[in-house]
């Protein structure tokens, strides 16, 4: 496509550049789930305001968005996409230079499962249960034990699981980077029953968690037996990443530390791993005097005169 020099009364073909766009992505290797969700943004975008990628193109797109009741963190998800497009084009001199600003979030306590949600979870099912119910059953311990997200968790492979070393390694990452996380005890105990119980005969490229026939299981239907599992058992959170909010919750509460946190939930950057520190800020409150290093270091004799 050849490049044209922008003029006031220049007009774009937004959907032209755009296909010329995710060319450039899928050449430099973006994973199919950016491609699809660039996609979608796009999409949804130009049903909105065609080719008016403007500032007030965006306003428009933003009232749109509002108007079907999307929150703030979604309207931003479509604005940071749009903003790494719309960059690329200016740079590329298909439109003028836009700066998109994103929308003030108000932050909001995550909901995660209860100590007593997670017992019901975590109860081993019946021998005779099936395979779904099973593959369930370890797919919940695996997601509470490592807070991985689905993604990552549909490319686990039987190799990737190395009980000698109790590591596990995670090849399909957000980030695109190969992570090698420590697999607790109780995960490791979990994963065997499963394996012997129904991927005995499985070989090491094989998923870990398949559909009935061996093969990748969909996000869909994975979704939805997790949905069923959660629901049988009369729990009505079942969100993918309320597992992922509970592992975080969880792991800060019994004394993680916030770079040990960032590292198994692969954030690049500390800016969302602190989120969860302050998100559960108070629930850390109970144990002050417990970890305070002034309360433990102090003598009763000094703490007593003092009051």
């Amino acid at each position: 496509m050849k490049k044209q020099r922008i003029t006031a009364n220049h007009k774009v073909n937004l959907q032209t550049i755009f296909e010329e766009y995710i060319s450039e992505k899928r050449t430099l290797n973006a994973s199919k789930a950016t491609i699809t969700s660039y996609s979608n943004t796009f999409n949804s975008f130009y049903n909105c305001c065609q080719d008016n990628l403007t500032a007030q193109g965006i306003d428009i797109y933003i009232k749109c968005l509002s108007e079907r009741g999307c929150k703030a963190t979604t309207i931003n998800h479509e604005l940071r996409h749009l903003r790494a497009f719309a960059n690329w084009a200016a740079d590329n001199s298909y439109i003028e230079k836009l700066k998109i600003k994103l929308l003030t979030e108000e932050e909001s306590i995550k909901p995660t499962f209860s100590n007593s949600e997670l017992k019901r979870l975590l109860k081993r099912p019946a021998r005779n249960a099936s395979f779904v119910v099973w593959r369930s059953w370890a797919t919940v311990n695996w997601l509470i034990a490592t807070g991985n997200r689905f993604g990552t968790l549909q490319e686990i492979r039987m190799e990737d699981v190395n009980f000698s070393d109790s590591e596990i390694y995670l090849r399909h990452t957000k980030n695109r980077k190969v992570q090698i996380i420590p697999i607790s005890n109780a995960l490791s105990i979990a994963i065997r029953f499963y394996i012997n119980t129904w991927r005995a005969d499985a070989k090491p490229t094989d998923y870990l968690f398949c559909d009935v026939y061996g093969n990748s299981i969909s996000h869909n239907a994975l979704f939805l037996s997790i949905k069923r599992y959660c629901l049988d058992r009369g729990i009505s959170k079942y969100g993918i990443h309320i597992f992922r909010h509970t592992f975080a919750k969880q792991f800060i509460l019994n004394g993680g530390g916030v770079f040990q946190l960032q590292k198994i939930l692969g954030h690049s950057t500390l800016d969302m791993t602190r989120k969860y520190v302050n998100l559960y800020a108070n629930d850390i409150k109970e144990d002050i005097q417990k970890y305070n290093p002034l309360d433990n270091l102090s003598s009763p004799y000094i703490i007593k005169k003092a009051i």
